[in-house]
């Protein structure tokens, strides 16, 4: 069994240097894997518009394309909206690239978008998204349990940027609530 560390969602801003949520050892019983068959989730048409609405609609997506990830191990998607400077979403992609490598596959760990506030210029947002995630527990090749992420409800403050035709994610930081 692997050391528990932070979890596959959480890996975003462990990997920023922000904290994250603690993963819970897991049992050594075996589970089945689930079946990674889905389709990329389509661009939705607000995303292209170079506004608050289109930004928020783009960090919805990018969501997506992260519960996308969890189920197919597939970081293309979430390549395609990044650009090089934003260290969080390659390492989720690094992360997502090294547990299909090893034949894991993920359970759960669906993600819920609640909402978002969307700040800044038209071509400069800040997107800051309330989501939820489930449960996620994380199989080795073999199909037993090596991790498990609660749930959780998390805050992601998404940096974006309009270039050209499109909005590209620059960074992402953890949020807090205000109260």
């Amino acid at each position: 069994m692997r050391t528990p560390r932070a979890g596959r969602w959480a890996a975003i801003t462990f990997a920023a240097g922000l904290s994250a949520a603690a993963c819970t050892p897991a049992p050594d019983t075996p589970a089945a894997p689930a079946t990674a068959t889905a389709t990329v989730p389509p661009m939705p048409a607000p995303a292209g518009k170079r506004d608050a609405q289109g930004a928020t609609s783009f960090a919805s997506h990018w969501l997506d394309l992260v519960d996308y990830g969890y189920r197919t191990l597939d970081a293309g998607p979430l390549r395609e909206l990044a650009t090089p400077s934003c260290q969080a979403c390659a390492r989720l992609a690094e992360q997502l690239d090294r547990d299909k490598a090893a034949g894991a596959t993920y359970r759960g760990g669906r993600i819920h978008f609640r909402s978002a506030v969307p700040e800044g210029p038209p071509e400069k947002q800040t997107v800051t998204a309330l989501f939820d995630q489930d449960a996620l527990t994380v199989l080795d090749r073999a199909g037993g349990t090596t991790e498990i992420v609660p749930a959780n409800r998390t805050i992601f403050v998404f940096a974006l940027e309009w270039a050209g035709t499109a909005w590209r994610t620059t960074a992402i930081k953890l949020g807090v609530e205000k109260s």
